[in-house]
């Protein structure tokens, strides 16, 4: 079973730092600009990393 995504300060991935708390994305170590609904999809897939995600399922979510 995968650990809830609330469980996490930071997710980190591929030289990339997701902030949860405060919502911020480092690539190495650099604040990237992202916008908000980017940063949603980012956090839906994060959230259900244990399965496959659909277009339409994104599209319906976002």
């Amino acid at each position: 079973m995968v650990k809830p995504l609330d469980t996490y300060d930071v997710v980190s991935f591929e030289g990339c730092e997701l902030r949860l708390a405060t919502q911020e994305l480092f690539v190495k170590g650099k604040r990237g600009d992202i916008e908000p609904k980017v940063l949603a999809l980012l956090r839906y897939l994060i959230e259900n990393r244990d399965r496959a995600v659909s277009k339409d399922e994104e599209l319906m979510t976002l």
